[in-house]
């Protein structure tokens, strides 16, 4: 057990949960906590490693599928700077955008971002991750990726 988890497990309360979520939140973008700070609107991390990988949420991250935003961390470690641009929508916001009448990015369980890196091997790393169903790579250089039945377009 790390010195922090431990610190952590010795405070108790709210103390030990305030601890646990900042762990979360750091693992869920997956950057160094010591590089990490929170975005004044969203809440959601933001910021750069050693490296300089981040992610910027220019959409929420809050109402979007653990899994999604987990996969966003992973291509932004892997790949390169990751903006992500289209999150949760509501039904007149994905009317206005052109979106699908049953567009998963209603539920929740769809994101659309840019990546500043190989896009052919992030590409290939999204096509193979068994929990992506709808995988597109746009014209303009976004991706789409969704928790639907396996398909692209």
């Amino acid at each position: 057990m790390d010195v922090f988890t431990a610190r952590s497990c010795r405070i108790g309360g709210v103390g030990a949960l305030l601890s646990a979520m900042a762990i979360v939140m750091v693992l869920l973008v997956d950057l160094p906590a010591a590089h990490a700070r929170q975005h004044p609107d969203t809440g959601a991390l933001f910021g750069a490693d050693a490296s300089g990988v981040s992610v910027r949420w220019t959409a929420s991250p809050g109402c979007l599928n653990a899994e999604l935003r987990r996969l966003v961390g992973m291509v932004a470690a892997s790949f390169g700077y990751v903006t992500v641009n289209s999150t949760c929508r509501s039904r007149q916001h994905n009317a206005a955008v052109g979106g699908a009448g049953h567009s998963y990015h209603l539920g929740g369980n769809a994101v659309d971002f840019t990546v500043n890196g190989d896009v052919r091997k992030t590409l290939a790393f999204l096509n193979a991750q068994r929990t992506i169903g709808g995988l597109k790579h746009y014209r303009d250089g976004h991706f789409h990726i969704d928790t639907g039945p396996r398909r692209t377009w």
